[in-house]
C-alpha cells in the first residue's frame, strides 16, 4: 500500500475490484428484464411511426385535397407530426372550416376547442389536428398562434400531432 502525507491509498488491484463491483451493481439496476417467452420490441413511437404517418397523410389528402404546400413529417422524442400549409382563395375562414367539417367528421376528427387563433380537433386515439387560419394583413401585422403553430400570411398552417408524452391539448388530461 502506498502512503502519502498520512493518507492511505488503495492499491490499483483493489481499485479495479471495487470499480468492477460498482459497475456490476449499476448495470444490474438498469437491466431491462423480460420473461423467456417475451421478445423486446421497439417502443410504440418507433413501431407505430409508419402507421401514424400514413394515417396523417391519408387524412390530410382526404380532408384538404391534394394541394398541400411544403408537407413535412417529423418524428421527435415528444411527438410525430405532419405539418403543411394550404392556400385557399375566395372563402372566408369560417366558410372554409364549414366546407371541410363533414370530411373531418368522416375521418373521426371532432372539434375540441379554439386555442388562441387555432382550431383544435381530436380523434379517438387522442391525436391532435391543429388548424391555424391565415393572417389577414389588411387588419393586423401581428402573427397569431395556436398551440404549436403560428399564423402565416395568406396560408393556412396545419398540423397533425401524435403525442408521445401527452403534452398537447387532446391528451393532456388523459
Amino acid at each position: 500500500m502506498l502512503q502519502s502525507a498520512g493518507v492511505k491509498m488503495i492499491s490499483s488491484n483493489s481499485f479495479k475490484i471495487i470499480s468492477l463491483i460498482l459497475c456490476s451493481v449499476f448495470t444490474i439496476g438498469c437491466e431491462y428484464r423480460v420473461s423467456n417467452n417475451e421478445r423486446i420490441s421497439a417502443p410504440n413511437n418507433i413501431k407505430n411511426e409508419k402507421g401514424i404517418k400514413n394515417k396523417f397523410i391519408n387524412d390530410a389528402n382526404f380532408i384538404f385535397g391534394n394541394n398541400l404546400i411544403e408537407e413535412e413529417y417529423y418524428a421527435t422524442y415528444n411527438a410525430n407530426r405532419l405539418i403543411f400549409q394550404l392556400k385557399v382563395d375566395g372563402l372566408s375562414n369560417q366558410e372554409y372550416l364549414d366546407t371541410i367539417k363533414i370530411k373531418m367528421q368522416n375521418k373521426g376528427w371532432k372539434f375540441l376547442n379554439k386555442y388562441k387563433d387555432a382550431y383544435i380537433y381530436c380523434d379517438s386515439k387522442l391525436n391532435q389536428l391543429e388548424i391555424v387560419p391565415p393572417l389577414d394583413i389588411k387588419y393586423s401585422f401581428n402573427l397569431g398562434e395556436g398551440q404549436t403553430l403560428k399564423q402565416l400570411p395568406d396560408l393556412w398552417n396545419i398540423s397533425f400531432i401524435n403525442s408521445i408524452h401527452k403534452r398537447y391539448v387532446c391528451n393532456k388530461n388523459s
